[in-house]
């Protein structure tokens, strides 16, 4: 059983719909509201890809985020392939191919493992095919990415290939005891996946830890900014940079609460010193939400560790 993801709980209260001519959407409650309750509206369950280009905001934490981590299953299988050459000390030179056994091995594990992709993506449809699947069908095929969701879910498809990939075929090329997985298989795979993930969070150009603590530049920057007369209470900076903080520590990622409070120490002593520091640490509007929408993909990924 993959591990679940955080919790959510909808607060919305009014869903658009269509009328019954198709010509106009029409705002209905979902319950009893009392008299001057706020009317909620739910922009939906998207990642945070819908949110960044659509709306010009991402929602921290968002139990709907995702992050790619292969672009179809074929790069999946490939990437399969070059783990287990490692794995089993198959070190080719440049230009050198495997040996034809090698490759022979290679070619059945990928034929299982595409196989078990298949399997799982009719699973996904609830057991339908793609010509009758019906809508959520369509919505499995036209999603041939293979992702990591919040909370360290992993899509099933790809642990499925992952698993089968790496079990033993049986004597007749096909998974492990004709279809069934060796004991652990699972587990294994979901070790791998988050391999993957770290290998994916180590390809951006700066870390986690470097990101979080430009966002707490800015929020200290602009808290001195604000200021009128020009001087600049630290406590008052600390306090508005305190979400930035308070999430890497719940989140328990790098940096550690330790060298959190030496970043804040450093902050706080380099902007207190001149405004032109805090200019410098400033960032623009759309910078910012470029910035956030990063880091949210990066502790999708640190989770997923």
């Amino acid at each position: 059983t993959l591990p679940r993801g955080p919790p959510y709980v909808a607060a919305d209260n009014v869903e658009w719909i269509a009328d019954s001519g198709g010509a106009r959407f029409v705002c209905v409650t979902k319950r009893e509201i009392a008299a001057g309750e706020q009317l909620c509206v739910s922009y939906g369950e998207r990642s945070n890809d819908d949110f960044f280009l659509y709306y010009a905001f991402v929602p921290p934490r968002n139990p709907h985020d995702d992050v790619v981590l292969f672009d179809h299953v074929d790069a999946c299988l490939e990437w399969c392939a070059n783990v287990y050459f490692k794995e089993t000390s198959v070190e080719l030179r440049d230009g050198e191919q495997p040996s034809p056994d090698a490759l022979a091995d290679i070619e059945a594990r990928a034929a299982a493992a595409r196989r078990a992709f298949d399997a799982a993506a009719i699973a996904a449809r609830g057991g339908r095919d793609a010509d009758s699947g019906g809508l959520e069908a369509a919505r499995v095929d036209r999603e041939p990415r293979l992702k990591v969701l919040a909370g360290m879910r992993f899509d099933a498809r790809m642990l499925s290939s992952i698993a089968c990939f790496f079990s033993p075929p049986d004597d007749d090329g096909d998974g492990k005891g004709g279809g069934q997985l060796a004991d652990g298989a699972v587990e294994a795979a979901q070790m791998r996946a988050r391999a993957r993930c770290e290998e994916v969070l180590l390809s951006y150009p700066t870390s986690l830890a470097d990101d979080l603590e430009r966002l707490l530049r800015s929020e200290l920057a602009v808290c001195l900014s604000m200021d009128a007369d020009g001087s600049w209470d630290a406590t008052v900076g600390v306090s508005a940079a305190a979400g930035v903080l308070e999430t890497i520590r719940l989140l328990g990622v790098s940096p550690t609460p330790p060298e959190l409070d030496d970043v804040r120490a450093r902050i706080v002593r380099a902007l207190a010193e001149t405004q032109a520091d805090a200019d410098s640490n400033a960032l623009t509007g759309s910078e910012r939400l470029t910035l956030e929408y990063r880091v949210e993909k990066k502790l999708v990924l640190a989770q997923s560790q």
